[in-house]
C-alpha cells in the first residue's frame, strides 16, 4: 500500500466561513459536516477540514493550479495579485 495524505485540520475563527471562502476561490463545495469541522474535499480526494479555533500559530497551505483556475481564485478573493513564482526559490515568474 502506498501512502498518501486523506486529511489537514484548518483552524478558523469561522469554519463556515473560511470552508466556504476556499471552495469558492476553488471551484469547490463545501462538504457535509461529518463532525464539528467543515471539509472541503480537493480533487485528489485530500480533505481540507476547516475546525473551530480561537487562537492558533499562521499555517501555510499551497495548490497547484493551471492559469485559469489562478485567475479564477484571484477574482474570487477580491484581491490583486502580487509577483509569485511556479516554483520556490526558482527566481522566476509563473
Amino acid at each position: 500500500m502506498s501512502e498518501e495524505p486523506n486529511h489537514a485540520a484548518v483552524p478558523a475563527r469561522d469554519p463556515e466561513a473560511s470552508a466556504r471562502f476556499l471552495a469558492g476561490a476553488l471551484g469547490l463545495r463545501v462538504d457535509p459536516p461529518p463532525a464539528h469541522f467543515m471539509p472541503v474535499t480537493l480533487s485528489n480526494r485530500v480533505s481540507l477540514d476547516h475546525d473551530p479555533a480561537d487562537a492558533f500559530e499562521p499555517h501555510h497551505y499551497a495548490f497547484m493550479v493551471g492559469e485559469e483556475e489562478f485567475d479564477a481564485a484571484l477574482a474570487a478573493s477580491g484581491t490583486t495579485a502580487s509577483p509569485s513564482t511556479a516554483v520556490p526559490g526558482a527566481g522566476r515568474s509563473g
